[in-house]
């Protein structure tokens, strides 16, 4: 969980995830598959590589929230739920712009897109709106609630 402070202040890095044992297998089968997509001269990455690509690289990303993965208001907190968590994950206050930021990741807004609405909607200029958005993307990236759209 992290304020939209610290949203703002998420910087380049490599991306880290935790892994089960069965999604261990599930991520080695992913990597064979990006490789033999790159052999054949697509273009390919992976997740925790997006935490160092560039803002003009990012901001043409479509956040979507992955497949079967709920989202509800617990206490005050908005929370993540998916199938393999056996917790629901904390993300962020009910009150907070977190929130609204995050209701632009709708399967249809780009990162940029996100952010021009951000801005609008709470009265901020455009870089104070897309670091708010691209540090809650790779927050819920790295927390395993969204994805780029494929």
């Amino acid at each position: 969980m992290a304020d939209d402070d610290d949203f703002s202040q998420v910087g380049p890095r490599k991306l880290s995830f935790k892994y089960t044992r069965r999604e261990l297998f599930s991520k080695l089968w992913q990597s064979v598959l990006i490789s033999r997509g790159e052999s054949e001269g697509k273009g390919a990455f992976t997740l925790a590589d997006l935490g160092e690509w560039s803002d003009s690289e990012l901001a043409g990303l479509v956040p979507v929230v992955v497949e079967g993965c709920q989202i509800t208001v617990q206490d005050g907190m908005v929370v993540a739920q998916s199938s393999s968590t056996a917790a629901p994950i904390p993300l962020f206050p009910q009150d907070s712009t977190a929130v609204t930021a995050f209701n632009f990741f709708n399967g249809y807004n780009s990162i940029q897109e996100a952010s021009t609405e951000l801005a609008a909607a709470l009265g901020w200029d455009f870089e104070q709106a897309f670091a708010v958005t691209r540090g809650l993307f790779l927050f819920l990236i790295e927390v395993r609630v969204c994805q780029p759209k494929y």
